[in-house]
């Protein structure tokens, strides 16, 4: 308990007052108040001199697990509206010519949740390098494949049919072991439209920049 108060002093030179409060506030926060935490939060992770010493990675290591837990927290309070309104909108997908597709993600820094956001706030003008499967278990063999899974991850989204390209069959693209690839129009994703990530820490959802963790899925 000593060291987990210490941690929190040596934090609150990287936050702002409210951010080391956020334990004892969380019932009564708006909703601008808990985006301006993680931002505070997320801001203290990646300016923070956590990697100087193994004191330091310590600290930062919980830096992140108390952003993870908060953000975590925030999803459960309204987790079954959002599966609700989810299978809603899946429907509705369904019904409009829609089609789900399954993009895989790199990143060096898998094991920071915030670069994957990153990554996901820029896919939709970064398409064309993303190796992007009509079967989900394809991309997953696809990752099982890689030597560092914790870099890897996919997106399940859906998108237009009439986005993705109709190419002949001699012309399709595969990856390495001859899995099909699809094609897509440029800017043919919309992020609202992304319905979970998967990474080998678990699936998570994706709101407004976000990702917030499953924990009914079963995966940790």
């Amino acid at each position: 308990m000593v060291e987990y108060c210490y941690t929190l002093s040596y934090l609150s030179r990287y936050l702002p007052a409210y951010g080391v409060k956020i334990f004892f506030m969380k019932d009564r926060l708006t909703e601008e108040q808990t985006q301006a935490i993680l931002q505070a939060l997320d801001e203290a992770i990646a300016k923070g001199p956590w990697e100087e010493s193994n004191f330091l990675r310590v600290i930062g290591k919980n830096l992140r697990e108390i952003r993870q837990n908060f953000a975590n927290q925030l999803g459960l309070s309204n987790q079954h509206e959002v599966q609700s309104k989810n299978a809603d909108a899946q429907n509705q997908k369904e019904r409009t010519g829609q089609q789900e597709v399954y993009i895989s993600l790199y990143s060096m820094d898998g094991n920071t949740l915030q670069t994957w956001e990153r990554i996901l706030a820029n896919l939709p003008r970064q398409m064309i390098s993303r190796p992007i499967y009509e079967n989900e278990q394809d991309v997953i063999n696809h990752i099982k494949s890689k030597t560092n899974r914790v870099n890897e991850a996919y997106v399940a989204a859906y998108v237009s049919k009439s986005d993705i390209l109709e190419v002949a069959a001699d012309k399709i693209s595969r990856d390495k072991f001859g899995r099909p690839l699809l094609s897509l129009k440029d800017r043919s994703l919309n992020l609202d439209n992304i319905t979970r990530f998967v990474h080998m820490s678990g699936t998570y959802h994706y709101t407004k920049g976000r990702l917030i963790k499953n924990t009914t899925s079963g995966e940790g």
